[in-house]
């Protein structure tokens, strides 16, 4: 695996938006915001759903299973750690103060070894 800063274009969004507005200051990550909602100040512990892929793109097939679950924890395990060295507590009880944080991979691609062996 490795990163690409690559500048998002024609991106569909799988889940409805309305009432969104995109916020420009995180990009190229496409960040949305409702006007008007509690900041991450107004919470002190976040429950962390599994994370989620879209098998929209057909070529998901030519993924092993195994290795988007190795995606999928990593994921999970990287905001999880970074939500706890910020201070935040990290729970499955619903209550005053808490957010429930759902996450869905998109656009996930098999990688192309001869490629990768290339950038080498």
């Amino acid at each position: 695996c490795g990163t690409v800063d690559k500048k998002v274009q024609d991106y569909a969004y799988i889940t409805d938006t309305a009432g969104l507005v995109r916020d420009h200051s995180a990009d190229p990550t496409i960040l949305l915001k409702r006007p008007g909602a509690p900041t991450l100040a107004d919470y002190n512990r976040f429950i962390v759903d599994p994370i989620q892929i879209s098998y929209l793109d057909p070529s998901m097939k030519e993924i092993n299973p195994e290795d988007l679950q190795r995606i999928q924890k990593y994921f999970h395990n990287k905001v999880v750690a970074e939500l706890k060295s910020a201070g935040f507590e990290v729970s499955e009880k619903l209550g005053v103060g808490t957010m429930r944080i759902t996450f869905t991979l998109s656009g996930v691609e098999a990688s192309n070894p001869v490629r990768e062996l290339t950038l080498l």
